[in-house]
């Protein structure tokens, strides 16, 4: 279902003893569904000010109550309540988004490697007769003759390894879930993040749970010191050409949409 929030209005405000405390309203539309999940739904609207988040024009008063009614099924009127918090009030307020848990893991990716650990090209040779019938039957494949020995055959490997990646998993409170974030989900940072460098983080999940009066909100993120950018080389026989260079038989894409992580609740503490 989508749930529109319609414009909040002031109606109320109040002065006493206590402070001020001003009530705002707003009404909520397109709720569908079973009665347990209309109330969710129009708890969780897009836009609507939730507890602990701070008056527009009085920043000292802050969202302590969220009242919602129904007005017939599918409309809800939202009555939110803003005033100076206790101290108890705003030690929980000042609790939602925070990092509760971060843990750090190690997964192994598959990589092709074209290069050894010294950098040296995967090949080796066979010395004898290149025409032999077993050879000539099977084609040539990878494999590159050369004519100036005419007698000496070498092929390029490509190997298929097991590399090690490291994964961080953060759980944060927060006053909503995921929803206003779903474009973080299968991103890479474009930007300097957390002291690294941009395109080597990439966001492979994301998971909301409701606990009681906030969200926790769970990411895992994957790093890639060489960049999540795809790499692509021109090749002769199943050979990149030894004076490649970037631009020129080598080039970079960019595969995986870029967002800001400076806007994500948290970072790494680097």
């Amino acid at each position: 279902m989508t749930v529109q929030l319609e414009q909040i209005a002031d109606a109320t405000v109040r002065q006493d003893g206590s402070g001020v405390q001003v009530v705002r309203r707003a009404r909520l539309t397109g709720i569908t569904g079973p009665a347990g999940l209309r109330q969710r739904a129009a708890l969780e609207a897009t836009g609507l000010p939730r507890y602990g988040d701070r008056h527009p024009a009085w920043p000292e008063l802050r969202v302590v109550d969220v009242a919602l009614s129904p007005i017939d099924v599918a409309q809800w009127d939202a009555a939110i309540t803003y005033r100076v918090p206790d101290p108890n009030e705003l030690a929980h307020m000042e609790s939602t988004g925070t990092v509760i848990d971060r843990s750090w893991f190690a997964v192994t990716v598959t990589e092709e490697l074209v290069t050894d650990v010294n950098g040296e090209r995967l090949y080796h040779w066979y010395k004898g007769n290149p025409l032999q019938p077993s050879i000539l039957a099977g084609g040539i494949g990878g494999i590159r003759w050369s004519r100036a020995t005419a007698q000496l055959l070498w092929k390029n490997e490509a190997a298929e390894v097991q590399r090690p990646s490291i994964g961080v998993r953060v759980t944060v409170s927060e006053s909503s879930s995921i929803e206003d974030r779903l474009s973080f989900s299968g991103s890479i940072n474009g930007a300097y993040w957390s002291g690294y460098a941009p395109k080597t983080w990439l966001i492979g999940g994301m998971e909301s749970r409701w606990d009681r009066d906030r969200w926790l909100n769970t990411y895992e993120l994957f790093y890639k010191a060489d960049t999540w950018r795809f790499e692509s080389r021109v090749e002769y026989f199943g050979a990149p050409p030894d004076d490649a260079t970037v631009g020129n038989g080598i080039a970079f894409f960019d595969v995986y949409p870029q967002e800001n992580f400076n806007r994500l609740p948290f970072g790494l503490g680097r």
